[in-house]
């Protein structure tokens, strides 16, 4: 607290400190002598006849022992930086479950545009696939033909480096240009 407060002495810099009642009380008493015999005020400053103890209540608001937090500073910090690995981890298997789900969008559009392009004729439908497909999606993809069906398979970029795991989330899409015409 500091001097001038209400209920305490202008001259509170007591050498001596002392607790009174028990530990897990909420609102001690602090109790302060004075070293300098002289210092005779009351709780207004005053001088005046005023004995040389001060009593203060602490409270939880004001001391930190008395709110029992005194030994936690920087806790949620440390809280923070313990469960950073988690959260980035996290990110990581979701940003690995939209490529899976992207790599199926992008393989059914291709094969899409390979279908119609069996049934307009005059094109390529395994040229017309791949132009459907973006840049960065061509090397990982897979084009196939049988008949007058289309098959493409798209192999994702995964975030997570685990082996095998964008083989496992690989996606396959099947376009039917229907029956053939006589």
């Amino acid at each position: 607290m500091k001097p001038g407060a209400k209920g305490v002495s202008p001259d509170c810099r007591f050498p001596t400190v002392k607790r009174l009642g028990y530990a897990g009380e909420r609102g001690r008493r602090v109790v302060h002598e004075s070293s300098d015999p002289g210092a005779r005020r009351d709780a207004r400053g005053r001088a005046g006849e005023s004995s040389q103890r001060v009593v203060h209540e602490s409270s939880p608001r004001t001391d930190p022992q008395a709110r029992g937090y005194a030994g936690e500073r920087g806790q949620a910090s440390i809280e923070v930086i313990g469960l950073l690995p988690l959260i980035v981890l996290l990110a990581l298997v979701g940003f690995t479950v939209v490529a899976s789900f992207t790599a199926h969008e992008q393989a059914g559009e291709a094969a899409g545009a390979g279908a119609l392009a069996l049934l307009q004729g005059g094109t390529d439908p395994r040229a017309a696939a791949r132009d459907a497909l973006p840049k960065s999606v061509r090397s990982r993809a897979t084009i196939t033909l049988s008949g007058r069906r289309v098959h493409v398979r798209v192999r994702p970029r995964t975030a997570l480096p685990i082996p095998g795991l964008a083989t496992r989330l690989t996606r396959t899409a099947h376009a039917d240009a229907g029956p053939s015409t006589p």
